[in-house]
């Protein structure tokens, strides 16, 4: 069964009012349902409300729930008596069982139900007229379809909320964190959703779905999408889905933000921003942005520049904010020129705090050069070549290096990679080599063999090289 509310007032009209009725009047317009002889009439016009009832209903193979839709007296139609209405459509089979609560026998009238030719199903109208209505008062309609019953509930439902987030890059090149907001399960349709911004309203543009039905069932799904840029996720702002649910009054959210575990020194992250390349290219106003999350603490917080050419640096003010888990995040920005990032000087953020042993160190990436060399002709007489990989000049010193043979990742134990070293005593770089020995008949067979080089500086974050034997040699 499912239900509809309708309250009465003497001398209004009820429900929500449409004017002109459209295609779902009838008495001679659209709908067309004639009234038996010797019953009485339905009132002249009526039009229906913008939103049917929901059934809740199980339809089968052979078998339609009904739809409710409340109806109302149009514009400027006169009545004696406060009249209601309902318009049951759509069902099959027949019969339905409509029942008014509150309402005296006299006072309702159900007309006999017809048929649609164009989709076989049935349709009725049930309407109330009360002889004496209390303004105010509220009549209960019920409508029973046994063959297709299910669950009989009309109440709202409240939307769940869910918030994911990945990584992406915008048109620009900036690299963004897209938050998606998932809102399900809820009815009826209508749901109000918006972002905030650590608390705030009204700094995020959105875009969002309509809400759709959900498969087999009576309940609805949406979803909104935004962009943050990556030094705003990196901050540990926290950014969150609100959704409005009028009819059931209530108000859901979730939350996603960077977050990292329980604070402690050991676990500050310094992150160095390269800028925009906006501000690189088109406002020529470059900026490196160096991030400090996860501090435990404010005290004694010290965040200072260098550079390896002679010359000072003029920070920006820190920005120091406080994060919902406890925890700090300083943000310190300093202006360069495009001719210094283009000729590849490098920049160094530290930071000192009071919880901190040593100082953290964070600069630009650089990027390694690798180069793959074939044995040596020395050594085509013997059984056992060797394979070089040269990786040098990349800073910071964290480096990946990985053979493949025919597409087939090495083992580990068949190959050798020195430590990071230093790519002169005054240097700011690193290199490594890394050799692997291989058969004289696999080398002849053509390989290819391929040196794999991780490394966060790369625009890929990896990079390869590849060599095989060359026909003839």
């Amino acid at each position: 069964s499912c239900g509809a509310g309708i309250a009465v007032g003497q001398g209004e009209l009820w429900g929500r009012e449409i004017c002109g009725a459209g295609p779902f009047s009838f008495l001679g317009v659209s709908v067309g349902l004639d009234p038996p002889v010797g019953r009485p009439s339905p009132p002249p016009l009526w039009g229906r409300t913008s939103n049917p009832s929901p059934s809740f209903l199980c339809p089968t193979a052979s078998s339609s729930p009904p739809t409710l839709f409340p109806l109302t007296t149009c514009c400027g139609a006169a009545t004696s008596r406060p009249t209601a209405a309902c318009l049951v459509t759509g069902y099959l089979p027949e019969p339905v069982t409509v029942t008014w609560g509150g309402a005296s026998p006299g006072d309702v009238i159900t007309y006999p139900a017809n048929r649609d030719p164009a989709t076989g199903r049935y349709r009725l109208v049930a309407q109330l007229r009360p002889t004496e209505a209390t303004p105010g008062r509220s009549y209960g309609l019920t409508v029973a379809h046994p063959p297709t019953v299910c669950e009989a509930s009309s109440r709202p439902i409240p939307p769940e909320v869910q918030v994911f987030h990945a990584t992406t890059c915008s048109s620009t090149g900036e690299e963004m964190v897209e938050l998606v907001c998932f809102i399900t399960g809820f009815t009826p349709a209508t749901v109000e959703i918006e972002w905030l911004v650590d608390g705030v309203r009204g700094l995020l543009v959105a875009t969002q779905t309509s809400p759709c039905p959900d498969e087999g069932a009576n309940t609805y799904s949406a979803t909104s999408r935004t962009n943050v840029s990556s030094v705003d996720w990196l901050e540990g702002k926290t950014f969150t889905c609100q959704v409005k649910h009028l009819a059931s009054g209530t108000i859901m959210q979730d939350h996603a933000r960077f977050c990292q575990d329980t604070p402690s020194a050991n676990r500050i992250v310094l992150y160095v921003l390269p800028p925009t390349l906006v501000d690189l290219y088109i406002n020529h106003e470059p900026k490196l942005r160096c991030l400090a999350t996860n501090l435990p603490s404010d005290s004694d917080l010290q965040v200072s520049w260098s550079k390896e050419t002679p010359g000072g640096l003029q920070p920006d003010l820190l920005d120091l904010r406080e994060q919902f888990n406890g925890t700090f995040t300083a943000t310190s920005t300093v202006a360069i020129s495009s001719q210094q990032w283009e000729a590849g000087e490098r920049f160094t953020c530290t930071v000192h705090h009071r919880d901190l042993p040593t100082p953290l160190h964070r600069s630009k990436p650089s990027p390694p050069h690798v180069y793959l060399f074939a044995p040596h002709p020395d050594e085509m007489s013997q059984d056992t070549l060797t394979l070089t990989c040269l990786v040098y000049g990349f800073y910071p010193v964290d480096v990946q290096v990985q053979w493949l043979k025919n597409h087939q990742n090495v083992p580990e134990e068949d190959y050798v990679t020195t430590p990071p070293l230093k790519d002169g005593p005054k240097g700011s770089t690193f290199f490594v080599v890394s050799k692997m020995a291989v058969a004289k008949a696999d080398w002849e067979r053509g390989g290819p063999f391929v040196c794999m080089v991780l490394h966060e500086g790369l625009s890929m974050k990896f990079t390869q090289r590849q060599v095989q034997r060359s026909p003839g040699n």
